[in-house]
């Protein structure tokens, strides 16, 4: 079964029944472990994106799980079953985050500029708080807008201390 087609019948599933997809005994789906984030969309409207920094369990449980909180995202209203015929799935899987930079200051790092938007996401943290943006998210098409927009998202405000990570993923679209 190909990533997109467990995602698909892991959404039908649940917006149908509330119940949650049972994998086959004998999957033939990628079994490495890595962190996996689920968008869901309706004729290029999000309606949920969720999803895991870290892995808890191998992929295609993690896309299961992602699946399910991305249908079920609290920022949009609840998705209806007629509008499965027009949703379409991206899966994201993520490489291991590498470390580009710490921040002190209310200076914008130079290393920053070591990222392109367009392949690469972002990670920032500071105590508590965390946010990842994925790759190649409409007007964050350079690496301050993806930066300022990740530090928003957390809460963090340019005055603090932040660290700073990069990823790629590997996409999949239906």
């Amino acid at each position: 079964m190909s990533i997109i087609d467990l995602v698909k019948k892991t959404a039908e599933k649940f917006i149908h029944t509330g119940e949650v997809f049972s994998l086959p005994e004998k999957s033939s789906g990628e079994s490495k472990k890595a962190g996996v984030f689920v968008t869901v969309k309706n004729r290029d409207r999000l309606r949920g994106c969720m999803g895991s920094i870290e892995a808890n369990e191998d992929i295609e449980k993690e896309i299961i799980s992602s699946t399910i909180a991305a249908c079920n995202d609290p920022r949009f209203p609840e998705i209806k079953p007629d509008e499965l015929p027009d949703l379409k799935y991206e899966v994201n899987i993520l490489e291991k985050p590498t470390f580009l930079a710490e921040s002190h200051s209310r200076k914008i790092p130079e290393e920053i500029n070591r990222i392109d938007p367009k392949v690469e996401g972002i990670i920032v943290e500071s105590e508590e708080k965390k946010a990842l943006l994925l790759p190649d998210l409409p007007g964050l098409d350079s690496p301050e807008k993806q930066l300022i927009a990740a530090l928003k998202k957390a809460g963090i405000d340019r005055s603090e201390n932040y660290d700073i990570y990069k990823f790629e993923t590997k996409k999949h679209e239906s």
